[in-house]
């Protein structure tokens, strides 16, 4: 229940109401997903690849992949 409503105080009351920008680090991809209009994929330091789900998709040519299949194929190059 703490973790949900962390998610809601981020997404309601920090984005939508105060339009603060929250960077969020997470191996939760799923929690990424939900809460952030853009995604920064990492390893080792380096950003791979940075965009809105949909751009990532587009990056592995697949517009319907899940959030793990985007980070599978962009951390294997």
């Amino acid at each position: 229940p703490l973790r949900r409503e962390l998610n809601i105080f981020i997404k309601e009351k920090l984005i939508k109401e105060r339009g603060k920008t929250v960077v969020l680090i997470t191996h939760n991809l799923q929690e990424a997903e939900q809460l952030a209009g853009r995604i920064a994929i990492m390893q080792r330091g380096q950003i791979l690849a940075c965009g809105t789900l949909a751009e990532l998709r587009a990056k592995i040519n697949n517009p319907t992949g899940s959030s793990e299949e985007v980070y599978s194929r962009i951390i294997a190059g």
